[in-house]
């Protein structure tokens, strides 16, 4: 198509968090660890191409991975592309969405996940359907640290914080307070007097009150467990097996030494853990 151009450029007109809304979503994040899903909705906006056979555009997402295939999922309008046309009877796209105002246009996408980073792109294409190249690529992530630039302004009022630091010393990193949901202001989102951080490491929620529940049921609630510096979801009998198994390995062989029958108490612990999920 001659003379058909790139953008001569793409920005955020806005890139702001509108709305947080519960959806009924969940995910399976740790072993016994269920996360509540919320969702963001970001309107973007660029220039707008000036061709006289221009019949719309195409936006694409995707979470993580910069460059193509930007084959993104998840959005209320659609998997990427989204095409957005103008109202041109003769748009080969037949397209679901039209652009309000074709000489500022803008586009908002609904039910994106709030812990995740998306990146985003835009094509144009003609009558011909025809498609440029991909515009340049911005992100909800713009110091590129890995958390969502809304969810930092929102909890900290700044994007100054790293992901590995620990804000509320919690021993849960902002970064897993943000991919986990949890509050990165407060070691003890949901008031049940456990760190988050201890309640992630023994696969508890940190999302919701377990205090007095007893996973591995010793007797001890996890609240108990929490004070006496014990494992919440290793049982007695669990732990007896995981003794004796290691017992009779070093049976088998004295000349062990205690260190190596730490590290293999650790090993095997490791290997109970994902073969109970406990």
């Amino acid at each position: 198509m001659k003379g058909y151009n790139l953008f001569s450029k793409f920005h955020f007109y806005k890139l702001r968090l509108v709305n947080i809304v519960f959806v009924a979503v969940f995910l399976l994040i740790l072993p016994c660890f269920v996360q509540t899903v919320y969702s963001d909705q970001i309107t973007l906006a660029w220039d707008a191409n000036t061709e006289s056979d221009l019949a719309g555009y195409k936006l694409y997402y995707e979470t993580d991975y910069s460059g193509p295939s930007y084959d993104g999922s998840g959005a209320n309008e659609g998997d990427s592309p989204i095409i957005i046309g103008l109202g041109d009877s003769n748009d080969p796209n037949y397209p679901e969405f039209t652009l309000s105002d074709p000489k500022n246009p803008q586009f908002t996408l609904t039910g994106l996940s709030s812990n995740e980073i998306y990146l985003f792109v835009v094509t144009a294409y003609n009558i011909d359907d025809v498609q440029s190249d991909y515009s340049s690529e911005v992100s909800n992530d713009a110091d590129g640290d890995s958390m969502a630039d809304n969810w930092e302004n929102e909890n900290f009022d700044s994007l100054s914080h790293d992901c590995t630091s620990d804000y509320d010393n919690d021993n849960l990193s902002n970064l897993g307070e943000f991919r986990l949901m949890t509050d990165p202001t407060d070691f003890d989102t949901d008031y049940d007097g456990m760190r988050d951080g201890w309640e992630v490491k023994y696969r508890l929620n940190p999302l919701i009150d377990d205090a007095s529940a007893d996973p591995d049921n010793d007797g001890y609630t996890n609240l108990e467990e929490y004070a006496n510096g014990t494992e919440p979801n290793l049982s007695k009998e669990k732990l007896m097996a995981l003794v004796l198994s290691v017992n009779m390995l070093l049976l088998d062989d004295p000349s062990l030494t205690c260190e190596f029958y730490i590290d293999l108490l650790e090993d095997y612990k490791s290997f109970l853990n994902s073969y109970f999920a406990f």
